[in-house]
C-alpha cells in the first residue's frame, strides 16, 4: 500500500511538471555568458537511477529511482563575494546554487557540448557528469 502511495505522488509531480513546463508563455531561461542553459532533464552518466531537472521557474527536481524526489530551488550565482566565504574562488566558471531543505549545494557549472554538462561541487568535493535527456 506504501508503494501505491509513493507512485501516486511520484505520477503527480511528474504531472505538475509536465503542466508548468508545459506552458504557451514565453519563459526567460536564465543561461550564463557562453548561453549555455540548464534547463531540461539531465541523466547521470555515473549513476543512470540519478535524474536531476532544472525547471524554468527556478525549481528543481532531484530523483533517485526507488526514492523520494527532492524538491528545491536553483539559480546562477554571478557574484561569489554574496554567498559563504568557505566557497573557493574558480575565477568566471559560472555557478549554479542549489538551495533544499536540508542543505544549500554550489556546484561549478562546466559544459560539454549543447547535452553534457559537468558539474563540480565546490562546498565539498566530487564531480556530477550528466546527459541532457531528450523527449521522443
Amino acid at each position: 500500500m506504501k508503494n501505491i502511495i509513493w507512485i501516486v505522488v511520484l505520477l503527480a509531480i511528474i504531472g505538475a511538471y509536465f503542466f508548468f513546463t508545459s506552458s504557451s508563455e514565453e519563459v526567460i531561461e536564465p543561461v550564463v555568458e557562453n548561453n549555455f542553459a540548464l534547463v531540461g532533464t539531465w541523466e547521470s552518466t555515473d549513476d543512470a537511477k540519478f535524474v536531476r531537472s532544472f525547471v524554468a521557474d527556478g525549481s528543481v527536481i532531484d530523483a533517485y529511482e526507488d526514492t523520494e524526489d527532492s524538491l528545491g530551488t536553483w539559480e546562477y550565482i554571478t557574484d561569489l563575494s554574496n554567498e559563504p566565504s568557505s566557497l573557493p574562488d574558480i575565477g568566471d566558471v559560472p555557478v549554479v546554487k542549489l538551495s533544499f531543505t536540508e542543505e544549500v549545494f554550489y556546484f561549478s557549472v562546466v559544459p560539454e557540448g549543447d547535452n553534457s554538462v559537468s558539474m563540480a561541487y565546490l562546498n565539498g568535493n566530487g564531480i556530477l557528469n550528466f546527459t541532457r535527456v531528450t523527449e521522443e
